[in-house]
């Protein structure tokens, strides 16, 4: 008989039982306990940091399940660049169990919108990672997704490497509402939440056009 291949983990190559990661690299992984509760901020301790207190997003609350730094930082690439399915898997389950503390005496969203990508790079990286991100939470919590209400009308230059300043000016004229959100409590997925200048630039586009409240889920909140 031959014998079964052995499972090894994403991270580090060592012999894993579940295939994703061995015991050693779960528990390396970023969690974000403690975090502001409109932002998602990495904080000492859960409460509301000093720039939400003096400059209040449009969104409502933002959950992020892990802190964008290593090892997290290398699953997400490898879902992001190599189409890997197993990180997303892995990440969007804790996700899930974050959701299901913070929503246990709140209302769920009535839709989810993944954070929209122009078409050229939709063509480049050959599948929406928010939508993927989106469609696999909605599933499990039995929300539907709406892919109508926002759309990417401009390219623009990569956010990358940007401070809030110069992302919000980056932003400017990029995305658009085409639908009517009026009265809808909704999230928006990503898949890393940074400065947060998207998620705001979207959340006041919603907010603009009628909506009731918008949250924000992410897999990693930037420290």
């Amino acid at each position: 008989m031959k014998p079964a291949s052995l499972s090894r983990c994403l991270l580090c190559d060592d012999a894993s039982p579940s295939g994703l990661l061995c015991a050693p690299c779960t528990a390396d992984l970023p969690t974000n306990p403690h975090a502001c509760w409109q932002c998602a901020l990495p904080l000492p301790q859960t409460g509301l940091c000093p720039d939400c207190q003096q400059h209040p997003p449009a969104f409502s609350r933002a959950l992020a399940a892990f802190e964008y730094r290593a090892p997290l930082t290398a699953l997400i690439a490898r879902w992001k660049h190599q189409a890997d399915q197993r990180p997303l898997h892995l990440m969007a389950r804790a996700l899930l169990d974050q959701l299901a503390i913070h929503y246990q005496q709140d209302d769920w969203p009535q839709a989810l919108i993944p954070v929209p990508i122009h078409s050229r790079r939709l063509i480049g990286r050959g599948f929406h990672q928010t939508h993927q991100l989106a469609r696999y939470i909605g599933k499990a919590l039995g929300i539907p997704i709406d892919m109508t209400l926002l759309s990417k009308r401009v390219s623009g230059h990569a956010q990358q490497g940007l401070d809030r300043k110069e992302r919000l000016r980056n932003l400017r004229g990029t995305f658009a509402c085409d639908g009517n959100p009026t009265g809808l409590h909704l999230s928006l997925v990503d898949d890393v939440l940074t400065t947060g200048a998207t998620a705001n630039t979207l959340a006041e586009l919603l907010r603009q056009r009628g909506a009731a409240r918008v949250d924000v889920w992410v897999l990693a909140r930037t420290p």
